[in-house]
């Protein structure tokens, strides 16, 4: 299936419609938190965890402007107390995000930013106190405390320094992601609770242009 993906991608850049194309990869890490809402009003946040994401990533850029879309597998979670360092939940997530963003390149250096929703999909996750696991249950749509949602909406911005080499482009990327969907909704004896997610995360991106790539394939 990713093949079939790469095919018509490759095939839009060959156009020359978008520029050129790039395909590549990224890795990082982050640092995730909880927000939590009463009445949906902003309460407090929850410890920071550690967390790591790894991704496939293609850019269409024509002059300063860029547009790139993600495919991520993320993690994100954090402590379910503010005071304390557990009990903590780390979910991984699949993350879907199109973003668009300019760029200023100063000869073989550039700087970019960029921003756009995100749409993630929780795949597993687990609460940690003392060193056991519990399994988290999702539901599409969670209206309790005993679950959780499956989808995760959002929208990411950051900025990011690339460097061109003969081995293609790396850039270091910042980025920090705001949940829109809240993850838990629960009522307590005379108000409702509920917290998102909130992260920031530092990685580094390799990107080939897509042309290159047909070459060496062939």
């Amino acid at each position: 299936m990713h093949r079939v993906v790469l095919f018509f991608l490759l095939l839009a850049a060959n156009t020359g419609v978008y520029g050129q194309y790039l395909v590549g990869v990224k890795a990082g890490a982050s640092l995730s938190k909880f927000r939590y809402f009463v009445d949906d009003s902003y309460f407090n946040s929850s410890q920071r965890i550690a967390g790591l994401e790894i991704g496939l990533v293609g850019s269409m850029e024509k002059k300063h402007f860029m547009f790139r879309h993600e495919l991520n597998l993320i993690q994100k979670g954090g402590t379910l107390s503010p005071s304390t360092r557990e009990p903590k939940t780390r979910l991984t997530l699949l993350e879907l995000a199109p973003l668009a963003g300019g760029r200023a390149d100063f000869g073989k250096f550039s700087i970019y930013g960029i921003a756009g929703p995100f749409l993630g999909y929780n795949l597993f996750g687990n609460t940690i106190n003392n060193g056991e696991k519990e399994k988290i249950t999702f539901r599409i749509d969670s209206d309790g405390r005993d679950s959780a949602k499956r989808l995760d909406l959002g929208y990411a911005f950051g900025m990011g320094f690339g460097l061109k080499t003969n081995a293609g482009i790396f850039a270091l990327d910042v980025r920090t992601r705001h949940s829109i969907y809240y993850l838990v909704e629960g009522d307590a004896e005379d108000f409702a609770l509920a917290f998102k997610n909130n992260s920031w995360g530092i990685g580094i991106v390799y990107l080939l242009n897509s042309k290159d790539v047909l070459k060496k394939k062939s």
